[in-house]
C-alpha cells in the first residue's frame, strides 16, 4: 500500500550534488538580501535557482535505467532526502531574510519566490514518499493506517462526502 515512487534518482551521487549546488545557491541568495536596491540581483537568482529545483525535479519523470535501479541503496536515498531536506531549511532561512526586509511582495521578487516555493513543495513531497517507502516502522503505520479504512469501509462505516458540511 506504500506509495510507488521512482527513488534511483534520490540515491544518485550526481542528482545530490546537484541539490547541495541548488543549496549554495540559496545561501548566496541570502547574502545578496540587504535591501531593495538588490531585488534584481535577487530576482536574477531565484530564477537561477527555480530551473536547478526544476532539473533536479526532471530526475524524478523520467524512466529508471537498470543501472540506475542497481546502485539503489536505502542509505543512499537517505543521503537524498537529507539533501532535500537541507534544501528547503536553507530556503525557509532565505524566505525568512526577504520577510525581515519587506521583500516578499516585492514586483520584481514575487514571481521567481512563488515558483521556487512550488517547486520545493513538490520536490519535498517526493522525499517525503520516499521516506515512507524505505522507513519500515512508517511504512507500517502507512499499511496500518490504510488497513483500517478498508476494514471500514468493508463493515460500511462511511460517511457520504455530502454529509460532510
Amino acid at each position: 500500500m506504500s506509495p510507488a515512487l521512482p527513488v534511483s534518482p534520490l540515491a544518485s551521487d550526481s542528482w545530490k550534488s546537484v541539490a547541495f549546488d541548488a543549496v549554495a545557491l540559496v545561501y548566496s541568495i541570502a547574502g545578496a538580501v540587504k535591501s531593495a536596491r538588490n531585488a534584481h540581483i535577487v530576482s536574477r537568482k531565484l530564477w537561477s535557482l527555480d530551473r536547478q529545483i526544476k532539473e533536479v525535479q526532471a530526475v524524478f519523470y523520467r524512466p529508471a535505467t537498470k543501472e540506475m535501479l542497481a546502485n539503489v541503496t536505502p542509505e543512499g536515498v537517505r543521503g537524498g532526502i537529507e539533501a532535500v531536506r537541507a534544501l528547503n531549511s536553507s530556503f525557509e532561512n532565505l524566505h525568512s531574510a526577504l520577510r525581515a526586509k519587506g521583500l516578499l511582495n516585492h514586483t520584481k521578487i514575487a514571481a521567481p519566490l512563488s515558483s521556487v516555493m512550488e517547486s520545493l513543495a513538490d520536490l519535498a513531497e517526493f522525499a517525503e514518499a520516499a521516506d515512507l517507502s524505505i522507513d519500515e516502522r512508517k511504512r507500517a503505520e502507512v499499511d496500518e493506517i490504510f488497513d483500517r479504512a478498508l476494514e471500514e469501509l468493508q463493515r460500511g462505516e462511511t460517511v457520504e462526502i455530502d454529509c460532510i458540511s
